[in-house]
């Protein structure tokens, strides 16, 4: 299995996180594969740059279902003028996870292929399962975070409307990959 994880800077080293923290993905990876509670797994930690992250990490097609004014104002304000998220994921589908699966032993299929992220990350992952059924078998969001509450920014009137959690539920609505082949795992924290 390969699992796609977002905030690669997060995952294993707390030297090179904002908060000095880190998931220890590769601690807890091998003592479930140690224990045979999971198969053997590659985890990629794809990093990205903070200043980005809302235009690489909020999907645009949730914001296609936003009206105008409220798009054009978050777009400007949060994505620093232009949405990315579909470039980040042709960025993953295209580049990256054909450049694994040359270089390492893998199963390519989607039911071996998984995305994971927390907050921002758990949107742009489902987004991913969505977008990319025929690559990704599964996908996970952690403490996903729901734009429509203020952020670091301070008050963004678009980020505190309930239409950008709304559009995001109606895309989930009509796109998620078929529950019969794919897994999708969302808490909210």
């Amino acid at each position: 299995n390969v699992l796609y994880m977002q905030d690669g800077q997060m995952l294993f080293d707390p030297a090179t996180t904002w908060n000095k923290q880190a998931w220890k993905v590769d601690v807890t990876m091998s003592r479930l594969i140690r224990e045979g509670r999971i198969p053997d797994t590659i985890v990629v930690g794809v990093w990205i740059s903070g200043k980005l992250r809302y235009a690489e990490y909020y999907p645009e097609k949730f914001l296609a279902l936003v009206d105008e004014p409220i798009r054009k104002d978050y777009v400007e304000r949060a994505q620093l003028g232009r949405s990315r998220a579909d470039d980040y994921l042709r960025f993953l589908v295209e580049e990256l996870k054909p450049a694994i699966d040359r270089k390492y032993r893998t199963n390519p299929g989607p039911e071996n292929t998984f995305v994971m992220g927390s907050s921002m990350g758990g949107l742009i992952s489902s987004y991913a399962m969505c977008e990319y059924p025929q690559v990704f078998g599964g996908a996970a969001g952690v403490s996903t975070h729901w734009i429509g509450r203020p952020t670091a920014w301070g008050p963004i009137p678009t980020l505190q409307n309930a239409a950008l959690p709304l559009a995001a539920f109606n895309y989930l609505r009509e796109h998620l990959a078929a529950p019969e082949t794919h897994r999708l795992y969302m808490d909210h924290g």
